[in-house]
């Protein structure tokens, strides 16, 4: 006997997040119906009836893309809270945007 078939075997992805299931998801650490990452997630919450929360994930496109949109929003005047809220990154972030800005001369306040 080979053990227990997954009665999600045949789930074309995490039923959390997109993600495919492959061939070997067991191995991969796939539990039940979700990825590892949403399977972790729905254990250290106490595997919640609704599956696992969603996950936080970083704000989208690359720091270099958040950076460059970050000093143009700033260039027109908007306060930092605003700009990274715009952006999509806390304030720490934004704080450290700002000084990267100072360092190359991009920003003069």
């Amino acid at each position: 006997m080979r053990g227990r078939v997954s009665r999600w075997r045949n789930e074309p992805t995490c039923l959390a997040c997109p993600a495919e299931r492959p061939a070997d998801a067991w191995a991969r650490g796939w539990r039940g119906p979700y990825c590892r990452a949403c399977s972790e997630r729905w254990t250290y919450h106490g595997r919640p009836d609704g599956g696992p929360p969603r996950a936080c994930h970083a704000a989208p496109g690359s720091r270099a893309g958040r950076l460059e949109d970050y000093a143009e929003l700033r260039s027109w005047g908007l306060p930092l809270e605003d700009a990274a809220e715009r952006v999509g990154v806390r304030r720490g972030t934004a704080e450290r945007y700002d000084a990267d800005l100072r360092r190359t001369g991009r920003l003069t306040s």
